[in-house]
């Protein structure tokens, strides 16, 4: 859950039928803008979802490079926020 158009529409249509509360995650790196943390945190609060924050330091992100370069093994825009919530 981003907190963006598309996560959080997927959010609300998934929540209106879920049987239990869904799960969501947000994934930011540490010292990034605040405003999609907030954002996120609104949409999970507004369909009550069992919501996890990973926050990543800088320096796990860099230690982790080259583990997440060679398991994910392509170019792929969402590798570093995915690999932290694989």
């Amino acid at each position: 859950l981003s907190g963006g158009v598309d996560s959080s529409l997927l959010t609300a249509l998934a929540a209106r039928r879920a049987p239990a509360p869904l799960r969501t995650y947000f994934t930011m790196l540490e010292g990034a803008a605040e405003a999609p943390r907030e954002w996120a945190r609104e949409v999970a609060r507004r369909y009550r979802t069992q919501h996890t924050e990973i926050t990543v330091r800088p320096a796990e992100l860099a230690a982790d490079l080259d583990a997440i370069a060679y398991h994910l093994d392509e170019p792929y825009g969402g590798s570093v926020p995915s690999w932290y919530l694989y």
